[in-house]
């Protein structure tokens, strides 16, 4: 095998967020007597991950997307409440998901089997994360979970990866590989970080981006033929 350790992006990778995202944020608002139209989860997405990007530019803290999104878009919408109160709520409401990609379990048990070491690398919220993986039925295939908050850095910074190296306990870059479908924030930070990357383009889009991975993806089940 030319790969030893696998390192797999949670959201929209393996776990289908924008599934989850939509579920959670049309519960919240229907909680709040509130009908979700198309417009306030698309504008709910778009400014969530807006806020996501500026944390992984390390511009502000993931304790700052939970104080802002909401209270962003309440202010956009001109809808009254508490942002913050909305937040708490809304991650609730997301740890009760869980959507897979239906390629998700076949993947990852042909990996297992052929005794690649695999472990989740995430920005996402600790609890949030492990709750969904678990409710996906997917947490047994991964040794560790390697999430931002914890490690008290995010991708793409090399800082984190250098910990993820350390707690495996091998610096050789050659033996990793990481999948996941951001550009900014798994390509560029395997790229930092002197690994294959492998990017999940679900969506079929053109990459724009200075980031170029060494293989892409627009089906998990491609994996079988590349690992």
């Amino acid at each position: 095998m030319k790969y030893k350790y696998i390192l797999f992006d949670a959201d929209d990778t393996l776990l289908n967020f924008k599934e989850d995202e939509k579920n959670a944020v049309s519960a919240l608002f229907r909680d709040n007597g509130i009908e979700p139209t198309p417009l306030l989860i698309e504008r709910y997405s778009a400014i969530n991950l807006g806020l996501w990007k500026q944390f992984e530019r390390g511009e502000i803290s993931k304790n700052d997307i939970k104080s802002r999104r909401f209270t962003y878009l309440l202010e956009e919408m001109g809808i009254e409440g508490d942002g913050v109160e909305y937040d708490k709520k809304y991650r609730f409401y997301l740890s009760e998901g869980g959507v897979k990609f239906p390629e998700a379990d076949t993947v990852c048990k042909y990996l297992k089997a052929k005794g690649y070491r695999l472990f989740i690398v995430t920005n996402g919220i600790e609890n949030i994360q492990k709750k969904r993986f678990a409710r996906a039925g997917l947490n047994s295939y991964f040794e560790e979970f390697f999430i931002s908050e914890k490690l008290n850095t995010q991708k793409p910074a090399k800082e984190y990866f250098d910990k993820v190296f350390s707690s495996i306990g091998s610096f050789e870059k050659s033996e990793y590989l990481i999948i996941g479908d951001s550009l900014t924030s798994d390509i560029a930070g395997g790229i930092n970080a002197g690994i294959d990357t492998c990017w999940c383009n679900f969506k079929c889009e053109e990459n724009s981006s200075d980031y170029h991975p060494v293989y892409i993806i627009d089906n998990l089940s491609e994996l079988t033929g590349i690992l």
